[in-house]
Order: structure tokens, then C-alpha cells, then sequence
């Protein structure tokens, strides 16, 4: 056992409502922080097989059809690999915002994963009660995050430069505005 296998082992219940609470699974995308390129190679030594035959086969025994949709679908969509993350900070201008980012699309990932596998193992034929239950609280918990969520202004959402309404000006314009002073 490894600290990356423990961390993986950790993590395997988060990934369950999802199929894959395996913990070479979830070992995989902790490395997948760093290159997402590496989920499949640290599967590969987790698994300890060579060649693609080897993989393909050592994978059945991790996923099911459905589970490994969810599991690509995931690993594209989640958090993205750690050079892409500081490249985020910088544009950002904030490690606070970068890691806003990070979270939303991890959770986003979380949630289409969650979809595709409750859904595909609902359709196919699963586990229907544990399936339904599921679907269930994450329209429960959704419900609840919207109701929660409080609109901060009267400002309708506009794209435009400047909003008549609530007097406020994109970043952009403002930049601008700030180098070009003399123009309108």
C-alpha cells in the first residue's frame, strides 16, 4: 500500500453513487491532477498489465459499461490538470476565484457523471430502488441550491457595456475606458 492508494481508498465511497467505488479507480483520477494523460497509465500500473489486451480486460473487472461512460465522462469534465489550473489563477488574477472554478467543474462532472450512471443502470436494468433513491435526493438538492440562492442586484444580467438599470460596467469597458480616456 501506497499514499496514493490510501488517498484512492479513501475517496472510493465519494465515487460510489457514480460506479466506480472501486480504488484504483479513484487512485486514477487523483493523479489525473496533475495530466489528465495519466489516468490511464496509473491504471495500467494499478491493474499491472502491459498491453492493451491486458488493460481492456483488467478494466471489465473495474467497470461496468455503464460505470465507465460515467468514469470518461468524469475524467473529462473534472478539475483541470494542475498547469491548466495556474494558467486559470493567473487570468483570474485570484487563487480564490481559480479554486471557484476547480470546485464548479468538478462538480458539474460529478453531477453529469451521477446522471449518466443512475440513469444508464435505471434504463438497463440495475439496481432500480438504490437508483431511484438517488435520483431522488440529487433533485432534492438541487431544489434546495436554487431556493437557496439569492439574486445579489437588480441588475438584469445584461451583456451590454453599461447597464442602465443598475449603473454597472464590465471589466472589459472598464479597462478600456481606463486606457482610452478620451473616447466614448
Amino acid at each position: 500500500q501506497s499514499i496514493l492508494a490510501t488517498i484512492g481508498s479513501g475517496l472510493a465511497h465519494i465515487f460510489a453513487p457514480l460506479g466506480f467505488d472501486d480504488w484504483r479507480a479513484s487512485t486514477a483520477l487523483v493523479t489525473g491532477i496533475t495530466a489528465k494523460e495519466s489516468v490511464v497509465s496509473t491504471l495500467s500500473v494499478l491493474t499491472n498489465t502491459t498491453s492493451d489486451a491486458g488493460l481492456s480486460a483488467a478494466l471489465q473487472q473495474i467497470f461496468t459499461p455503464v460505470s465507465a461512460f460515467a468514469f470518461l465522462c468524469f475524467t473529462v469534465l473534472y478539475m483541470p490538470c494542475v498547469a491548466a489550473f495556474a494558467a486559470t489563477r493567473r487570468e483570474l488574477g485570484s487563487l480564490k476565484q481559480a479554486i471557484f472554478t476547480a470546485c464548479y467543474q468538478t462538480g458539474i462532472a460529478y453531477i453529469a457523471a451521477f446522471v449518466i450512471y443512475q440513469l444508464g443502470t435505471l434504463l438497463l436494468g440495475g439496481q432500480k430502488d438504490k437508483t431511484i433513491v438517488s435520483i431522488v435526493i440529487i433533485i432534492a438538492l438541487v431544489i434546495a441550491f436554487k431556493a437557496t440562492r439569492s439574486k445579489k442586484s437588480d441588475c438584469s444580467g445584461c451583456s451590454s457595456n453599461s447597464c442602465s438599470s443598475c449603473g454597472s460596467y464590465s471589466d472589459l469597458y472598464k479597462e478600456y475606458k481606463k486606457d482610452h480616456p478620451d473616447k466614448k
